[in-house]
């Protein structure tokens, strides 16, 4: 009988998402994506049994390149409309949503970036790639376990999963809903009350990921289903 090859083997590079937060404060807004396809650094998987304290400590603690200071997220805004060679944050239409649904949130507010976590759904993935089946099938219990830690660690007031159901439905399924709320829109897949861990119940948004749609719509939509 033929073995299932190992989905890290020969994998090459790795790239780990560990939550990316804006100043400090109390949070309002969690929101959370499928996986890192790229970063500004990588590590090879050979080396994670050579130096795991090493690579354990740069992925929580490296800022990226464009803002090496405590505000984990300045780098959005410092690579806005980037015309040079790099990243143009403006054109990622996830990121559309995330600034745009921040700064609806208040509008007065200086930055927009205050009270808001990005995290993903699967904490590591091949460098430039989404995670295979196999790969989901055998990290996805504990990358589950990582995104109830967060949910406790932050107490977000809502939750928007940016991902489309098929990928959020184990960490709904992982909680009571307490109340749904009627449909209405072209994007919105699931929006209502839900608790994790005896928690008190927080607002939980699904919708699909914003590449390839309307990134004004997506943000009109999931701002009606917030909790004010």
């Amino acid at each position: 009988m033929l073995e299932h090859p190992d989905p890290f083997t020969n994998l090459g590079k790795i790239v780990a998402c560990y939550p990316m937060t804006g100043p400090e404060g109390k949070v309002d807004t969690m929101f959370i994506g499928r996986a890192l396809n790229g970063w500004h650094w990588n590590f090879d998987l050979g080396k994670l049994k050579e130096e795991p304290e090493a690579i354990l400590d740069r992925i929580i603690n490296d800022r990226h390149s464009a803002a090496p200071d405590e505000d984990r997220l300045a780098w959005i805004d410092r690579m806005w409309g980037n015309r040079k060679e790099g990243y143009n944050t403006a054109r990622s239409q996830f990121l559309q949503v995330l600034r745009g649904v921040s700064e609806s949130r208040e509008p007065k507010r200086e930055n927009w970036r205050e009270g808001i976590v990005w995290t993903n759904l699967l904490k590591i993935a091949p460098y430039g790639s989404n995670p295979s089946q196999k790969m989901v099938k055998m990290i996805g219990d504990a990358s589950l376990e990582l995104i109830l830690a967060e949910i406790a660690a932050f107490k977000p007031r809502n939750i928007i999963c940016l991902s489309v159901m098929v990928w959020a439905r184990n960490l709904l399924d992982s909680g009571k809903i307490d109340y749904e709320i009627e449909r209405n829109g072209k994007y919105l897949e699931f929006a209502g009350d839900v608790s994790f861990n005896s928690a008190p119940p927080l607002r939980f948004v699904v919708m699909p990921h914003p590449q390839t749609r309307s990134s004004k719509l997506m943000i009109e939509e999931i701002k009606q289903v917030l909790n004010g």
